[in-house]
């Protein structure tokens, strides 16, 4: 299996930053809790904001053997468990060396 890297990123109003953040900090907890050691998870937000008062948001997943079809399951299983209401955009990563 590939060393890949699951990004997924997505727009937060600035004003409700409070509000979301332990939300997704308390999901992310619950993915780690599900799967086998090895998962790695970090919750990013670029710097600026947005002129229409967005922050971007980017939640990371790595894992030891990757990232399987079980594991985007259950990420997007917890997210509805979760409630959030965003977008969310998605991709992968493969490292290029080690």
């Amino acid at each position: 299996m590939n060393q890949q890297t699951l990004f997924v990123y997505y727009k937060v109003p600035q004003t409700e930053h409070a509000q979301w953040i332990p939300v997704v900090q308390r999901m992310q907890q619950e993915i780690q809790k599900k799967i086998p050691s090895g998962l790695q998870v970090s919750l990013l937000k670029r710097p600026e904001v947005s002129a229409e008062g967005f922050e971007t948001w980017m939640e990371v997943y790595e894992h030891t053997s990757g990232i399987d079809q079980a594991m985007l399951d259950l990420v997007a299983q917890e997210v509805k468990v979760s409630g959030l209401p965003f977008k969310r955009a998605s991709e992968f990563f493969i490292p290029l060396s080690r």
